[in-house]
């Protein structure tokens, strides 16, 4: 586990390195996890998942790949991503935060 917070629903998220992110919900004792699928464009970018931040209907997720932020929408279970502007280079996501 690298990151892990918890949403106003009282999910607990979890980044880890190697599993992706992995959804907790506490109520229910259901585990859901989401990982990086080469097929699916809507999965996580990648595997290894070095922070985590929810805000609302989103989960914000940074990597050591530091060219992408996902952003996770809980309803729809897709992700998008932001990419830097290239003249920003950025090697490493180490932490977000609400703001």
């Amino acid at each position: 586990i690298m990151d892990m917070t918890m949403d106003e629903n009282h999910n607990l998220w979890l980044a880890s390195w190697g599993h992706g992110i992995s959804k907790y919900d506490i109520k229910n004792n259901i585990f859901k996890h989401y990982r990086h699928n080469p097929k699916d464009t809507n999965s996580i970018f990648e595997h290894s998942v070095f922070n985590i931040c929810a805000t609302g209907n989103e989960v914000w997720a940074g990597s050591l790949s530091g060219n992408k932020i996902a952003r996770l929408n809980v309803t729809t279970g897709k992700f998008s991503f932001l990419t830097p502007d290239k003249s920003i280079n950025i090697l490493m996501v180490y932490q977000s935060t609400k703001d």
